[in-house]
C-alpha cells in the first residue's frame, strides 16, 4: 500500500489496493480448486467420500451429544479448553505486558491451564480457529469435526493408492466405529489431531520410501515437527521413516546431512521446551519402575484385527510403513511408560486397519477374505460413545459474577467447571481456586495424595485467607469423595457464615453470607518452576 501511494498517490492506492487483494485471492482460490480437480482425475471419488465422511462425522457428534456436553468426556478436557482459551484470550488482545506475566495472572483466574505439560501445537491451533468463529463448546467440537474430516480423508486417499476402494471403505467405517476415535472425536482433547499427524507421516514416509526426494523429506520433517509440538507420543513416530527405509532393502539415497539436521532440529525442539519446563525424563515418562501397557494396543480395533495385521505384511511401501509404525509405537513405548490409556495408542489405528487390509486383499478367492474378517470383525470393540450435560451451565447461570469461587468435585469436575464458568464471563474476571491444590497436595494422576488442610477451623480460616465468596460442591453419584471434599462439604453445609444459593443435578453452591475473620492473603500458585502470585488492588 505503502508503494503505491508513493508510485501514484494515496487516492490511486486506495483505489488499488483492494484489486491486489482480489488478485490474491484469486491465486489461492485457484491453487484450491486446481488441486482438488487434480485430485479427482485421480480418484473421482475422493471428494464424495470426504462429503460422505463429513456426513457420518457429524452425525457421530449430534447424537453422541458431543455438543451439549461439558467437558467431562476425560479428566484432561477441562485444560485442553482453557489452554487453548487463554491463548485465544492473548491472541485477541495481544497484551503489552511480558506474555509470561500475563499468563501467570490468567493462570490464577482459571487454574487449567496445561501448556507445559503438553506443547502447544493443539492449543495454539484452537487459539487460532476461535479468532474465527468466537469460543464456545460448539467451535470447539467443529474444530475435532474438521480434524476428524481431514484426518479420515486423507486415509482414505493412502489407502486408496495400495487397496481396492470397498477395503478402503471398510478401514474408514471400522476407524470411525471405533471407540477411541468415537471418544477423540466428541472431547475438546489433541488425541485426534495425533491420529492425524500419524496418517500425514505415513503418507510422507510412502512416498520416501518410492521416491527419496527432497520433498519426500521435507513432508516427513514437517509432520513430525507438527506432531511433536502436538503431543508427546510423536516419539513414537519419529523412527518410522528410518524404520521403514531399512525394511525396503534398498539403498538409501536421501543425503545424510538432511535426517541429520532434522533430527537435531527436532531434539533441540523438544529440548529446549520440556527441559524448560522440569525435564523431559519426567514428563515424558521415563521409567522403567511405570508398568508397561503394551496390551492396549489390542484394544483399538480388537486382537483379532492386530492378528490380522501381521498376515497383511509384505513389500509394498505402505505395507511396510503400517508395519513400522506399529513396530516404532510397541518399541518405543516400552521405553516411555506415559502411554498408559488407550488413547495414547491410537497413532497406530490406521496402521493396523490397513496392514488388515493388505491381509485380505492378498487372496483372490472372496469367501477366503470372509472367513478372516469375521473373527476379527467378532473381535472388535463395538461400542456407541454417547455424553449427556452435567448441568455446570445451568448452575453458573444461577451466581452472580465475577466472584471468587472454590471448586471441589469428588470426580474430576474441577476442570469442568472451570471451563464453563471461562466461557460465561468476561476474561479474566473471576478466580476460581481448586480445592484438590488449596487444600490437598497430589500428583498430576492423583498419585501420593496428602490432606494439608486437616480441619474445620483450618477449613474456615483457607477460605476467609482466600476471601472465597462462592464454594461449588460436585457429588456425582457412585464416586468416592477424596477427603479434602467431604471435610469441606462437612464444614460448609453446617457453617452459619455460608447458605446454599444454586443447585444442579450433582451440583451445590454455597454463597457467604457472613465477614471473613481473617486478613485476606494474595492467592499463590507454583507451575513448572514459575511462581505466581495474585495482584492484589489497594
Amino acid at each position: 500500500f505503502r508503494f503505491l501511494a508513493d508510485a501514484a498517490g494515496w487516492a490511486e492506492a486506495v483505489l488499488c489496493f483492494p484489486l491486489l487483494l482480489i488478485y490474491l485471492a484469486t491465486c489461492v482460490s485457484g491453487l484450491i480448486v486446481g488441486l482438488a480437480l487434480a485430485e479427482h482425475r485421480q480418484d473421482r471419488w475422493l471428494w464424495p467420500a470426504a462429503a460422505m465422511i463429513g456426513l457420518v462425522l457429524l452425525a457421530v457428534q449430534i447424537f453422541g451429544g458431543a455438543y451439549g456436553a461439558e467437558f467431562m468426556g476425560h479428566p484432561d478436557e477441562g485444560a485442553h479448553f482453557v489452554s487453548g482459551l487463554m491463548v485465544y484470550d492473548y491472541l485477541a488482545t495481544l497484551p503489552r505486558e511480558n506474555p509470561i506475566v500475563w499468563a501467570g495472572q490468567y493462570y490464577l483466574h482459571y487454574p487449567e491451564v496445561a501448556i507445559g505439560h503438553w506443547p502447544p501445537g493443539y492449543h495454539a491451533m484452537e487459539g487460532v480457529w476461535w479468532l474465527f468463529l468466537g469460543p464456545s463448546r460448539m467451535t470447539a467440537m467443529l474444530l475435532q469435526w474438521l480434524i476428524g474430516v481431514v484426518a479420515l480423508t486423507m486415509l482414505y486417499r493412502l489407502s486408496r493408492s495400495a487397496l481396492s476402494l470397498p477395503i478402503t471403505a471398510v478401514i474408514i467405517a471400522l476407524t470411525i466405529a471405533a471407540p477411541v476415535f468415537q471418544r477423540s472425536l466428541e472431547q475438546a482433547m489433541a488425541d485426534l489431531c495425533c491420529l492425524l499427524w500419524s496418517v500425514l507421516v505415513m503418507q510422507a514416509s510412502v512416498r520416501l520410501v518410492e521416491r527419496q526426494d527432497r520433498c519426500a523429506s521435507f513432508l516427513v520433517v514437517l509432520w513430525l515437527l507438527a506432531a511433536a509440538l502436538t503431543k508427546g507420543t510423536a516419539i513414537c513416530l519419529a523412527p518410522v521413516p528410518l524404520v521403514a527405509l531399512l525394511a525396503s532393502r534398498q539403498p538409501i539415497r536421501v543425503p545424510a546431512r538432511l535426517p541429520a539436521a532434522a533430527g537435531v532440529a527436532c531434539l533441540l525442539v523438544a529440548c529446549a521446551w520440556y527441559f524448560s519446563i522440569g525435564g523431559v525424563r519426567a514428563l515424558g515418562g521415563i521409567s522403567f519402575g511405570v508398568p508397561w501397557r503394551g496390551e492396549l494396543i489390542g484394544h483399538l480395533a480388537g486382537w483379532g484385527f492386530l492378528a490380522l495385521a501381521v498376515l497383511g505384511l509384505r513389500r509394498k511401501p505402505l505395507a511396510l510403513v503400517a508395519g513400522s509404525v506399529i513396530v516404532c509405537t510397541v518399541g518405543v513405548s516400552l521405553v516411555v511408560r506415559a502411554m498408559q490409556e488407550e488413547r495414547h495408542w491410537i497413532i497406530a489405528l490406521p496402521a493396523i486397519l490397513v496392514l488388515s487390509g493388505f491381509a485380505v486383499s492378498r487372496f483372490r478367492r472372496p469367501w477366503v477374505a470372509v472367513c478372516l474378517l469375521l473373527p476379527s470383525a467378532a473381535l472388535f470393540p463395538f461400542a456407541w460413545y454417547r455424553q449427556s450435560p452435567s448441568e455446570f451451565s445451568n448452575l453458573a447461570r444461577q451466581l452472580v459474577r465475577p466472584s471468587r469461587m472454590l471448586v471441589s468435585s469428588a470426580g474430576w469436575g474441577e476442570g469442568a467447571w472451570i471451563a464453563v464458568s471461562s466461557l460465561a464471563e468476561q476474561r479474566p474476571s473471576s478466580f476460581i481456586v481448586r480445592a484438590s491444590k488449596a487444600m490437598a497436595e497430589t500428583g498430576w494422576n492423583g498419585e501420593k495424595y496428602r490432606l494439608t488442610i486437616p480441619t474445620w477451623d483450618a477449613i474456615s480460616r483457607r477460605l476467609d485467607e482466600l476471601a472465597v465468596g462462592v464454594v461449588i460442591l460436585h457429588t456425582p453419584a457412585n464416586e468416592k469423595p477424596p477427603p479434602h471434599h467431604a471435610l469441606l462439604q462437612n464444614t460448609i453445609s453446617v457453617s452459619p457464615a455460608w447458605t446454599l444459593c444454586g443447585r444442579a443435578q450433582d451440583l451445590l453452591a454455597y454463597c457467604r453470607v457472613g465477614d471473613p475473620h481473617v486478613p485476606r492473603q494474595p492467592l499463590r500458585l507454583r507451575a513448572y518452576g514459575w511462581d505466581f502470585e495474585e495482584r492484589i488492588p489497594r
